[in-house]
């Protein structure tokens, strides 16, 4: 498998883009919005990832569980890069075989911040984010350990 960008999108427009056909009500609760933006994120990349991991499982609960802390931090930017590069170092840790590195911490949001901030649609701002996270991603990076070259995950 591989990452792709339009699953994320898909993903985070059924989330918050009520011009979507598939859109699935805005989250109710912080804890459901939290769990919501997991799995979306799972989605993507917990059992897509080249080369794969086996703690996508560990890797959304820790996400989810960083995203529920968002109403007790006034800071709510820095809390979702923290999730984000959370996630990245615990499915890092299970890319068996490789000795794995998670992209550069903090990923920047600014671009899809601005996009909102200043009117865009809810798809306009699903598809930023979606290729700000996918291109983040992929500057992760995994060396097998028996050798051989360095790869951009994918």
């Amino acid at each position: 498998m591989a990452l792709v960008v339009s699953t994320l999108v898909t993903e985070l427009r059924k989330i918050f883009d009520q011009q979507y056909s598939g859109f699935e009500g805005f989250p109710p609760t912080v804890n459901d919005a939290a769990s919501r933006w997991a799995q979306a994120i799972n989605t993507y990349a917990g059992t897509n990832i080249v080369p794969s991991s086996t703690s996508a499982v560990n890797a959304k609960n820790s996400f989810e569980t960083i995203l529920r802390t968002l109403l007790s931090n006034s800071n709510g930017t820095s809390i979702i890069q923290n999730a984000f590069n959370t996630y990245a170092t615990v499915l890092a840790s299970g890319m068996t075989g490789y000795v794995s590195v998670p992209p550069p911490s903090p990923i920047d949001f600014q671009a899809v911040f601005s996009i909102g901030f200043n009117g865009g649609s809810s798809s306009a701002v699903a598809s930023s984010m979606a290729n700000v996270i996918h291109t983040w991603f992929k500057t992760g990076i995994a060396t097998p350990i028996g050798g051989g070259p360095t790869i951009n995950w994918s």
